[in-house]
């Protein structure tokens, strides 16, 4: 299947190069460098030790499951397909599948429980902290806020981070429908679903930019309605409170733990990178991935590979974003940037996804553009 995918994403580079745009030339080309480096590196680390095979599969390996493969697949073929559809219908799946597994038991609804983590590892609770007993839940909300960590017992991902990070995702668009004004009340429904499935992993990253991105729409509109100003003016330290209060008093008593246990984990990997500089791990050293994509490529492959990473995941959008601003793009280069410094490597298919997603409303920000200043004629 990685094969496959390595394959489907250079064909469809082929099939479409006479149609691709300058913004999708230019990740494209990036992402190429990116596997190439991967690539020479390989050789030069495994070239003594593994034969030509072994290390071409190493290669197909990291790129299409931690690499920009399916981000150079997705972006390759954007003109083929309703990409906006597809978004939907991606994260749509996965929502009511969650749905039906989480609360399906609520109304006699047992089909779906073999896709529970704990079908599957009912034996396997190492990742439960302070559980002395295993304990099974069915989308209990108040049990599941008290500690994240039992959620994943109930659920159909094996972990709480990735239930945060489609949830958010998905109640993101939606809020960016609603600020765009399309389909404003089913657009309002199905943000609320996904808040409520937020609320039962807690992950961080969604939930600031979705809060950054209705503040500064509402900041926007300040000028037009003065009672709105005063009322954000009055609600603003009121929300402060709350969000203290919730964070101190009602969601995870685990997230301390986890941004201490992450602290730790980001110091030791650093150290391990400078002692590996040029080429990262070898064959004979396993060291704890760092659940983040930008440190995990320096210390697999090094600091060349990272360096071309943090231009091609954090500088090059954000000069993007920045060149064809609108709220839609900032929103989803926060979501990207936030999901990348917290716990983006649980969800890798989800940030390419979601990459894809930002060159997309760039590319359509710059015909809009175009059309409102006259560039463009029928």
């Amino acid at each position: 299947m990685e094969m496959l995918l390595f394959v489907a994403a250079f064909i469809g580079i082929w099939q479409n190069r006479k149609r691709l745009e300058k913004l999708q030339k230019r990740y494209i080309q990036l992402s190429i460098i990116f596997i190439i480096c991967i690539a020479v590196i390989s050789m030069v680390k495994y070239g003594m030790e593994l034969n030509m095979l072994d290390i071409v599969a190493r290669i197909i390996n990291f790129s299409v499951q931690y690499g920009p493969v399916i981000f150079v697949l997705l972006l390759s073929t954007l003109h083929t397909f309703d990409f906006k559809r597809y978004l939907y219908l991606f994260l749509g799946s996965h929502i009511l599948l969650t749905i039906l597994v989480m609360y399906g038991p609520y109304i006699n609804f047992y089909y779906l429980e073999f896709f529970k983590y704990a079908y599957w590892h009912l034996n396997d609770f190492s990742s439960v902290p302070n559980i002395s007993d295993p304990v099974l839940i069915r989308g209990d909300v108040l049990k599941t806020l008290g500690n994240k960590y039992l959620y994943f017992v109930d659920s159909c991902f094996h972990n709480a981070n990735i239930l945060g990070f489609y949830a958010g995702s998905f109640a993101f668009i939606f809020l960016l429908d609603y600020l765009n004004a399309k389909r404003k009340l089913l657009s309002v429904i199905l943000f609320i679903i996904g808040i409520i499935l937020w609320i039962d992993a807690g992950t961080k990253a969604p939930m600031i930019a979705i809060l950054v991105v209705i503040f500064i729409s509402y900041y926007k509109s300040l000028k037009k309605n003065i009672l709105l100003a005063i009322l954000i003016i009055v609600l603003f330290p009121i929300s402060i409170y709350m969000v203290y209060y919730a964070y101190n008093n009602i969601f995870v008593n685990s997230i301390n733990i986890s941004l201490e246990s992450r602290q730790e984990l980001i110091v030791e990997e650093f150290d391990f990178l400078l002692k590996h500089f040029f080429l990262g791990q070898t064959l004979k050293e396993n060291i704890t991935s760092p659940h983040q994509l930008f440190l995990l490529y320096g210390t697999s492959y090094g600091i060349i590979v990272m360096l071309l990473s943090f231009w091609l995941m954090y500088i090059r959008p954000l000069i993007d974003t920045i060149n064809h601003y609108s709220i839609s793009i900032l929103g989803i280069y926060l979501l990207l940037f936030f999901m990348s410094i917290t716990d983006n490597f649980t969800a890798i298919s989800l940030y390419m996804l979601l990459f894809t997603y930002l060159i997309y409303e760039c590319m359509n920000n710059k015909i809009l553009n175009k059309i409102k200043n006259g560039t463009v004629v029928a």
